[in-house]
C-alpha cells in the first residue's frame, strides 16, 4: 500500500533551517528570531526546540513583498 497523496507530498517538502533561510532572504538569523516573537515574518513550524521553514512557505513569503513601486 503507498503513501496517501497528502503525505506523501509533505515528505517531499524540503525544510530549512533558520541559518538557511537568513542565508537565502540575506538577513541574520536574529531578525527571523525577532520576526517570530512580534509576528509578521513568514510561517513556521517547531518540532521540539528545532524551528523549520518550508522553502515553498519561504518563497511565496517573498513573493507577496514584491514591490513595484513605493
Amino acid at each position: 500500500m503507498g503513501v496517501p497523496h497528502r503525505e506523501k507530498k509533505m515528505t517531499q517538502t524540503q525544510l530549512l533551517t533558520e541559518t538557511e533561510v537568513a542565508e537565502l532572504m540575506k538577513i541574520s538569523p536574529r531578525t527571523l528570531q525577532h520576526w517570530r516573537v512580534a509576528g509578521g515574518g513568514p510561517a513556521y513550524m517547531k518540532f521540539g526546540h528545532n524551528v523549520r521553514y518550508s522553502r515553498e512557505t519561504i518563497e511565496a513569503w517573498m513573493r507577496q513583498r514584491t514591490l513595484r513601486h513605493t
